[in-house]
């Protein structure tokens, strides 16, 4: 929602504009980094621009530097470096002295600053817990990967690391040599477990008996993210997952493409993966409509619409844009150029249902609360 113009950036130029609204802009972020590199490298600093993450290049340069001099230490805030830190100490703790991390948050009444000693961190956590914490921060959300409403990282790694069953799973979704198949089957075990079922459970029968068992109880409406993630939505959270960890453990080495781990190209940016299944069966799709004024700036823009909150575009039925007087609307390309002439080659057709889900579980959940026609 923030934006700025391009910016000559001078050093004897004061930019009056807000920091934030300043840095949205990709023109005034690279020119000010390419400024404050200039700036450093003229005062005697070795700097180091990265072309990716740069997470995984802060760990790379303590890791050389470690094994040069002693101690190191690395100023971040990132919860992802200190992960990264522990796991990298871990696995070349012989070679790599000693490594702190320099956290300063200005929030924190108690310590503003903390001086966080990794190998004492890693002796306190063990091999065992060391070797599949990757895998742990990334299947619980960090910057890349989305997080589980109402599951904390704290609650998700004592659930792993208290039980030894689960770690095989945990092993093969962070091994870097894992098929496809047994990825998946691995990261759903592990959801299965972190939403209170077995490793066998099916993710879509949990989420059934989930909401039939939160209707018995509640006397509110049931929120769909308190219940277990579909069994499509979370199959390609789990390939991201472990395309994150694949990248972590090899500091962005491997040669693994994000289009065969949960993402797609869209005008040129990665974008995950929802799901590869229907976001609920036609008939219901034809009955939800929302009820959006058209006299707005801007109508069906928001979350406020019904159907751009549950991911849906507007359709004729809706009250006042039938589906084409607002900005939730998909336009076909392929529609724009449709005349009369490819008209009368195209037999008339009417939609085809699915008939065939992974489960049909995932769609017996009647939990749309808008208006129906």
């Amino acid at each position: 929602m923030k934006c700025a113009p391009n910016i000559v950036i001078d050093a004897d130029r004061t930019a009056y504009f807000e920091q934030s609204s300043f840095l949205a802009n990709n023109h005034n972020k690279k020119s000010f980094i390419a400024f404050l590199q200039e700036c450093l490298e003229n005062a005697g600093h070795s700097v180091l621009q990265a072309r990716d993450d740069a997470d995984t290049l802060i760990v790379q340069t303590a890791l050389n530097c470690g094994r040069l001099a002693n101690p190191v230490v690395v100023v971040a805030n990132d919860t992802d470096v200190l992960v990264l830190l522990v796991y990298h100490i871990h696995a070349h703790s012989e070679n790599v002295g000693e490594v702190f991390m320099l956290s300063e948050v200005s929030s924190r009444k108690l310590q503003p600053k903390m001086l966080i000693p990794i190998h004492d961190i890693v002796t306190s956590l063990g091999p065992n817990a060391a070797e599949v914490l990757l895998a742990i921060h990334s299947m619980s959300g960090c910057d890349s990967t989305s997080s589980l409403f109402g599951h904390g990282k704290k609650s998700i790694f004592k659930k792993f690391t208290s039980t030894s069953a689960v770690m095989q799973f945990l092993d093969v979704v962070s091994s870097i040599d894992a098929a496809h198949e047994d990825v998946i089957s691995a990261g759903l075990s592990l959801l299965s477990c972190i939403y209170g079922g077995k490793p066998t459970d099916n993710l879509n029968a949990l989420r059934y008996a989930a909401y039939y068992d939160r209707i018995s109880s509640s006397t509110s409406s049931v929120l769909p993210e308190r219940l277990p993630p579909t069994r499509n939505a979370a199959k390609y959270h789990v390939l991201r997952v472990h395309l994150q960890i694949l990248q972590w453990k090899t500091l962005m080495s491997t040669s693994a493409i994000p289009t065969d781990w949960g993402w797609k190209l869209i005008d040129g940016r990665f974008t995950p993966i929802t799901t590869d299944a229907e976001v609920a069966p036609e008939n219901i799709l034809n009955v939800v409509r929302c009820k959006c004024h058209t006299e707005s700036d801007r109508p069906c823009s928001t979350k406020v619409c019904s159907c751009r909150k549950h991911g849906l575009d507007c359709l004729p039925a809706c009250r006042h844009c039938h589906g084409t007087d607002c900005e939730n609307v998909t336009v076909d390309s392929e529609l724009l150029s449709f005349s009369e002439d490819d008209a009368s080659a195209c037999p008339a057709s009417s939609p085809v249902l699915p008939t065939e889900y992974d489960d049909d579980l995932e769609f017996f959940i009647p939990w749309m609360d808008e208006e129906v026609i």
